[in-house]
């Protein structure tokens, strides 16, 4: 624990002396204002999803315990047939996060931290080496918030990139290949075998290198890094599912178990009727 809090440390630090000491002095009476907020306000009612979200010290008639919204998406979908839009034979699905370009990078740095003319034929590559070697095919989840939908979809070549249908991808899909997505919960929750990737252009930026290993730790996978060689890869044997990992997974940040199947914002308003009643 000492050694991951000593890294998060160093990668905090790093991260402030990349933007200058302008915005990183701003960056830290920013976080130092949320902090006295946070002290100062005292909230009436806390919602929580996992059980690393429940607070300590906290009076558990305050605490109404839900999930977060993946679970929600899970519920809308779980029932719903196959989508026409997509193919009924077996495809891996990659989740885009818009690495290279972005608008959080603006903020932080005006280099561009990760060149698309080096990052995309490589994740190609290895997409394509994947989905061949299991016979499947691939599409790419196009990041959502991306201002540059056409820009994006060329740097993938002829890798099919489809918008606005994340969720509906992750659910059909045969495995899911991702960095660090938050999407990947649908992924756990539809009990999807996962991938993940990094490259070496990660570690200098943002640790991205290192906010994709813990993830794929804790869900007791390797990660596979796209700069290397991949030709001795076992993809087949990527697909096997830590259904333990899993479980914890979801317990810790998506849904406490014997919480109501229903959608979070119900459950926090059949709570507060109740109180009230």
């Amino acid at each position: 624990k000492s050694n991951k809090l000593v890294d998060q440390i160093i990668s905090r630090l790093v991260s402030l002396a990349q933007v200058g000491p302008k915005k990183a002095f701003k960056k830290i009476i920013n976080r130092v204002l949320i902090e006295r907020e946070k002290l100062f306000s005292k909230p009436e009612l806390i919602v929580v999803s996992g059980k690393k979200s429940i607070p300590r010290n906290v009076d558990s008639s305050k605490i109404v315990f839900a999930h977060n919204l993946d679970y929600d998406l899970f519920l809308k979908l779980k029932n719903v047939k196959h989508s026409r839009e997509l193919t009924e034979q077996p495809y891996a699905v990659f989740l885009d996060q818009d690495v290279c370009f972005h608008t959080d990078f603006a903020f932080e740095s005006d280099e561009q931290p990760i060149k698309p003319e080096k990052y995309y034929p490589k994740l190609c590559s290895v997409l394509r080496e994947c989905a061949d070697s299991l016979g499947y095919s691939v599409y790419v989840a196009g990041h959502p918030r991306t201002n540059l939908k056409e820009k994006n979809t060329e740097y993938f070549d002829d890798i099919l990139v489809k918008f606005d249908m994340t969720a509906e991808l992750i659910k059909n899909s045969a495995v899911v290949i991702c960095h660090n997505s938050t999407a990947l919960q649908l992924a756990i929750l539809f009990k999807k075998p996962l991938i993940f990737l990094t490259a070496n252009e990660f570690r200098r930026f943002l640790s991205l290198d290192s906010y994709v290993s813990d993830m794929a730790k804790e869900l007791g996978k390797s990660v596979i890094n796209i700069d290397k060689d991949t030709s001795q890869v076992n993809w087949l044997n990527e697909l096997k599912i830590n259904n333990e990992k899993y479980e914890e997974y979801k317990i810790n940040y998506i849904k406490l178990n014997n919480t109501p199947e229903k959608k979070s914002w119900n459950i926090v308003i059949d709570y507060i009727e109740r109180v009230n009643g």
